[in-house]
């Protein structure tokens, strides 16, 4: 005989049950079948099929679209103080794992649903937590969880001297909870004076508003994209368009880029940049409110960040429409600048068909670029793309443009 269990069940359809038992998190408004009536929003419910296969268990809400975000799978568990501790512990000995003890001072420590706590992040500057709560099931429960990772992480010697809420987000009024800011109260301590500390991430040191900076004040999750630009950056030039706090910029600039030029709408972001990087003559930053005020004719890298609300619609509209979306900004690019934009084609072999002399594998598609190669008639050539009238050709070891009437497709 099996346990009753404490917690109110909701039917959903088929197909939230194959999103859930494929991963998904949460369970939409219009994947629910039965047991909405009387639930409390903020409560735990049981998710279960239309068979009575329990699936998990979810914080409720019937303000959201998102009616349903799953908090466990294992029927087991039980949602009390202990449940809290273990998985904040849990958080944090995952990231004590998997990252350099120099990169735990700056990190983040919960990342939503990916830590199974959803709606919450919780970002960390040296000895101040930033947090963001979007759920109102995290938000019922945020003393114990708060309580938690100071706890946690004092014990493990590490200096936590306040922990700030930047809850002064529009998605919240989704969940029925109000906008603000400010310092949570710690029991029998005062929080810092000050909203603006110094991080060094990557060996770059940044000055962090997290009372007033977008979202906790750091995009901390880029942490190891921006690493990685640094690798590929070396020796090229490059334009980082929307850089915000100029953070690929400066790792670009670290990793030892010939040139960067950093992109901005603010005034502020620009003058951080000039303030807080050791070698400021390396970068160039343009404050601007469009791409078409920045004076730079050509850049062989370009970096760029698609930003959206925190909203399923935008995410899902994002996911399915990412090569659309990477093709515009190509294209924008591509038309101001003044460069070719080649789609991708399937390769096809060609020959050059010249009636004297050699054709001419050009750095450009114009005819005063720089010849890179001479292709004598009759030479084999692969074709890659096509641009107003020329060829991108594979040819030898080269690779150039090729006036597209001198070559016969085969």
């Amino acid at each position: 005989m099996k346990a009753e269990r404490p917690y109110p069940p909701i039917t959903i359809t088929p197909k939230g049950e194959r999103a859930i038992l494929g991963g998904h998190p949460w369970v939409y408004d219009a994947e629910i079948t039965a047991g909405q009536e009387g639930l409390e929003d903020g409560a735990i419910v049981d998710v279960c099929s239309a068979k009575g296969r329990w699936l998990g268990s979810a914080f409720y809400n019937s303000h959201s679209k998102i009616r349903g975000r799953l908090i466990s799978r294992n029927a087991n568990d039980v949602f009390d103080d202990a449940f809290w501790e273990r998985r904040v512990r849990y958080a944090w000995e995952y990231r004590k794992s998997v990252m350099e003890p120099a990169d735990l001072s700056c990190c983040r420590l919960i990342f939503g649903e990916a830590d199974t706590f959803p709606g919450l992040t919780v970002d960390r500057f040296g000895d101040v937590l930033v947090t963001q709560v979007l759920s109102l099931g995290i938000e019922r429960r945020k003393e114990q969880i708060f309580s938690a990772l100071v706890q946690i992480l004092r014990e493990d010697g590490q200096t936590i001297r306040g922990i700030y809420e930047r809850n002064d987000v529009a998605l919240r009024e989704k969940e029925g909870l109000q906008e603000y800011k400010g310092w949570f109260p710690l029991p029998g301590e005062t929080p810092p004076a000050e909203t603006v500390t110094e991080i060094t991430e990557n060996g770059v040191r940044y000055r962090v508003d997290f009372e007033n900076g977008q979202k906790t004040g750091f995009f901390l999750d880029q942490k190891y994209n921006r690493r990685a630009v640094g690798r590929l950056a070396r020796g090229k030039t490059v334009l980082d368009c929307f850089t915000h706090t100029g953070s690929f910029a400066l790792n670009a600039a670290l990793g030892g880029a010939a040139h960067v030029t950093a992109v901005d709408v603010s005034e502020l972001f620009v003058e951080n940049l000039k303030e807080i990087y050791p070698l400021p003559d390396r970068v160039r930053a343009e404050a601007t409110t469009s791409l078409g005020e920045v004076r730079q004719p050509r850049f062989p890298s370009v970096l760029l960040e698609i930003g959206y609300h925190d909203n399923y619609e935008d995410a899902a509209w994002v996911e399915n429409n990412t090569p659309a979306i990477a093709r515009n900004l190509v294209l924008s690019l591509t038309e101001y600048f003044g460069l070719p934009f080649i789609w991708p084609m399937d390769p096809q072999r060609g020959m050059v068909r010249v009636g004297s002399g050699t054709l001419n594998l050009r750095a450009r598609p114009a005819r005063d670029a720089r010849v890179v190669a001479s292709m004598p008639n009759g030479a084999a050539v692969g074709v890659y793309g096509q641009w107003q009238g020329w060829y991108t050709v594979h040819y030898a070891e080269y690779v150039g443009y090729a006036a597209a009437e001198f070559i016969e497709i085969e």
